[in-house]
């Protein structure tokens, strides 16, 4: 599960590259499909993002002591809400989830804006 969550959020960082990359050339060019793809990816990148916060959650929870951050901010003992809460207890932890949550508000802003204010959405 761990490479699961590894490899989705590295494939979600190149997507978001992407998406950038591809937001930025549209807007210079006004070309529409450019537009879209890059509105795509990061409906995209939220779906990863799920993915691998998803596989640190499932990890807490299993208290998959093999992986470094379970074994530094969980234990045997310790009741299953705070062992979900320390998925925010340490750096990488809260760097996932606030990243997850960024990720949240820009497919929100995709999905609000699919027929208004097309000329700010890049």
């Amino acid at each position: 599960m761990t490479e699961i969550g590894f490899y989705s959020l590295f494939i979600s960082l190149f997507i978001s590259a992407y998406s950038a990359i591809t937001a930025i050339s549209g807007a210079k060019t006004q070309r529409g499909e450019m537009i879209a793809s890059a509105e795509n990816a990061a409906i995209a990148v939220f779906g990863f993002l799920t993915l691998s916060a998803a596989a640190m959650v499932y990890s807490l929870v299993t208290r998959d002591f093999q992986i470094e951050y379970v074994s530094k901010y969980t234990s045997q003992g310790l009741p299953i809400a705070y062992t979900i809460a320390a998925f925010y207890a340490g750096q990488e932890g809260s760097l996932l989830f606030w990243v997850w949550v960024l990720s949240i508000f820009g497919m929100i802003v995709v999905f609000q804006n699919k027929e208004k204010n097309r000329q700010l959405m890049p």
